[in-house]
């Protein structure tokens, strides 16, 4: 069984959270809805241990639900999309513990961009790094420049 967090605005502009299990049975799948909460009813998102590299991190409501996701990197996507909904449809911060807040909150200018273009900036300055080297010809660069920008 596999339980499966999903995140649904309803038309009052209400964040709904739902636990749904995954029942697997001859074959077929059928999903139950476990449990219901509104993120407004969120107390505090508690990533357990930042310094860990661990997918475990635990959500308070009126209960504590322990959840873990598929990865890290699942758990810090889960992390701020629960705070964009919450700052956007509850117009609260959400509190949150034991996160890397740089990965939360990017502050670089190029992190905001989204992972592609940050891979593409540090292609171009990499490329450009090989055709200050001595010896590098510009003409041999050409066409990968034009590729990354």
């Amino acid at each position: 069984m596999t339980d499966i967090l999903l995140f649904s605005v309803n038309k009052v502009k209400a964040v709904q959270i739902s636990v749904v299990k995954n029942l697997r049975s001859n074959r077929l799948d059928t999903f139950e809805r476990t449990e219901e909460h509104f993120l407004k009813d969120l107390i505090l998102l508690d990533g357990r241990d930042p310094e860990e590299d661990e997918p475990q991190f635990v959500m308070h409501f009126d209960s504590v639900r322990s959840m873990e996701a598929v990865s890290c990197a699942a758990k810090y996507s889960l992390a701020r999309s629960l705070v964009s909904l919450s700052n956007s449809h509850c117009q609260r911060d959400l509190p949150l513990t034991n996160f890397d807040w740089t990965y939360i909150h990017p502050t670089s200018v190029y992190s905001n961009r989204g992972d592609c273009m940050v891979l593409l900036q540090i292609c171009f300055y990499a490329a450009n790094l090989i055709l200050l080297l001595p010896g590098s010809s510009p003409r041999k660069m050409q066409g990968c420049l034009c590729l990354l920008t």
